[in-house]
């Protein structure tokens, strides 16, 4: 295609898409992204692409601008059991492994689709896990399928595929696994479509591993053909959170073509015959500096800090400096007893960071002072959720809705664990109780202790993971 659009154009375009969606559309690339910002430019209204340009340039993309640009600007091709050789080794070896270790105990697994355009991978690992597992009912298997792509999302929840999709498929999908919808249609069967979540979730800004998107304490994440459109900046975040949302021992499996996008993270290669996979270990536990609880009756004492000192901290968490942050926050307070504030900014730099053990030893020493404080209870869930440890956490939830009633989070994701251990009626009493919460913020306030969440982002996820959930009054 000759090219259109000038020089400068397309380099502050191709900016631009790298800043908002973590899109990298190098020079080489250009003919592609004017490729798909013709019919981009007719969706959004607009007779003239240079005239589009210009306003998307003009402000901040909105979620619904990121979807149309995505379905234009997106491949997302993908097929059923893509890279066979893969899906043989997490058949033959990294899940069998996973299911002995749970066996007789906490019976669950957390798998993630990241990027997952139409479905097809996230239903070739349900059906793997269906192939595997005999005894289904015994066990709460839950795997996530995300993407930016609305249109795609909508086509992986119908769970109708054409041939095309099946191309190289093995030779009895179709028949155990699919039923016929029509001429050359075909939909995944209903027991294995109810093991998959399909939820809109942007790598490249959304929060996550978090309790909010159900993107924490995963055993495997597949995040394939995903990483090689991101600047390597970009890619280098990604892959950080995506380590984060891994329990210790879990596994990422990314495309051989991204192989050196990963090749300084904190996770191991484990080669196979034919495929390296990365796994998280645990890194070497050091046990926090933590002054000793005072009785409730004495009077915290701390060394002299200022506000802007706590801002400097507040900043480099807020950039991911989160080992430079502890440190600052360690050395303000010099072993004196850290008010609850930036303890809790601490314990966060600590969970950030993958250190849960670490994390979780201080939460605990300092609800041991501040028994009554909800949002610790809060953040003591999350952690422990985090670590694979959900029936704890639950316990966590409700002493913090015990203090708290109107905790809008805490009612947001005891919902979501209770849609994750089959109990729909009370999940669907938890988000009324959120979103009546949820009328008192306005769309764009960001919700107390949430890294960021919008009221209009918790709103939207509550009615996609459950519609028929409508606000009533707390209790």
């Amino acid at each position: 295609m000759p090219q259109r659009l000038n020089e400068p154009t397309l380099t502050r375009l191709s900016g631009f898409l790298a800043r908002e969606m973590g899109l990298m559309f190098p020079r080489e690339r250009w003919s592609d992204l004017e490729r798909g910002m013709i019919p981009a430019a007719k969706a959004f209204g607009f007779a003239a692409v240079e005239e589009c340009i210009a306003w998307l340039l003009s402000a901040h993309l909105t979620r619904r601008q990121i979807e149309i640009l995505a379905a234009f600007l997106t491949i997302g091709e993908t097929y059923f059991f893509r890279d066979p050789r893969v899906f043989e080794v997490l058949e033959q070896q990294i899940l069998p492994e996973l299911l002995r270790a749970r066996r007789g105990g906490d019976q669950r697994l957390r798998l993630w689709s990241a990027g997952c355009a139409s479905g097809e991978e996230a239903y070739s690992i349900a059906i793997v896990l269906h192939r595997l597992v005999r005894d289904l009912d015994q066990w709460n298997l839950f795997i996530l399928a995300t993407d930016i792509n609305a249109a795609a999302l909508a086509k992986g929840r119908g769970g109708v595929y054409g041939d095309w999709s099946f191309r190289n498929a093995p030779a009895w999908l179709k028949e155990h696994y699919f039923t016929r919808e029509g001429e050359g249609h075909y939909q995944v069967i209903a027991p294995v479509r109810r093991m998959v979540s399909f939820e809109y979730l942007n790598l490249a800004e959304d929060s996550y591993p978090s309790l909010y998107s159900n993107s924490n304490a995963m055993d495997v994440i597949m995040c394939r053909n995903v990483l090689m459109y991101f600047a390597p900046e970009m890619a280098h975040m990604v892959v950080d959170k995506l380590n984060r949302a891994l329990v210790q021992g879990g596994w990422l499996i990314v495309s051989p073509t991204e192989h050196a996008r990963i090749a300084a993270e904190p996770l191991e290669p484990v080669s196979f015959d034919g495929a390296i996979l990365y796994r998280k270990e645990a890194p070497p536990y050091q046990p926090p500096e933590v002054a000793p609880p005072l009785p409730e009756a004495e009077a915290v004492q701390t060394t002299p800090v200022t506000a802007k000192s706590l801002e400097c901290a507040e900043t480099m968490y807020g950039k991911g400096e989160y080992h430079e942050a502890a440190a600052l926050l360690s050395a303000l307070y010099d072993g004196a007893v850290i008010p609850v504030g930036p303890m809790t900014l601490l314990i966060r730099c600590h969970a950030n960071r993958g250190e849960l053990d670490a994390a979780l030893e201080l939460c605990d020493a300092t609800l041991e002072r501040e028994k009554m404080d909800p949002a610790l209870h809060f953040l003591r869930a999350e952690i422990l959720q985090e670590k694979g440890r959900s029936e704890e956490a639950l316990d966590s939830l409700n002493r913090a809705l015990y203090l708290d009633p109107e905790l809008v989070l805490a009612h947001f994701v005891l919902g979501n664990l209770c849609i994750w251990s089959g109990r729909p009626e009370k999940a669907r009493k938890h988000f009324r109780n959120a979103l009546a919460l949820l009328e008192r913020y306005q769309p764009d306030d960001i919700l107390p202790d949430s890294e960021g969440m919008t009221a209009a982002r918790v709103r939207e996820i509550i009615r996609s993971t459950m519609p028929d959930a409508s606000p009533s009054s707390t209790g």
